[in-house]
């Protein structure tokens, strides 16, 4: 993996890492004001697109973790 493609990986877990932690803080938040922010489908939805989130930065994780066999 070239320099180039490691700190593209980085940049892409960093800020999905970020959106993870606002994901995070409004399923906090929503709870306790649930009638006021969202509907059930809503908070389904954002935990659906969380748990995806959390898939794609494991596999992030795993490709930066994961030398390429040399050639």
């Amino acid at each position: 993996m070239t320099h180039i493609e490691v700190r593209a990986q980085l940049r892409a877990m960093k800020k999905a890492a970020g959106l993870n932690t606002c994901l995070e803080r409004l399923n906090q938040l929503i709870p306790a004001n649930r009638a006021d922010l969202a509907t059930k489908q809503d908070l389904e939805i954002l935990l659906k697109r969380q748990r995806e989130l959390n898939q794609q930065l494991r596999e992030l994780n795993e490709r930066v973790d994961t030398p390429r066999a040399t050639k």
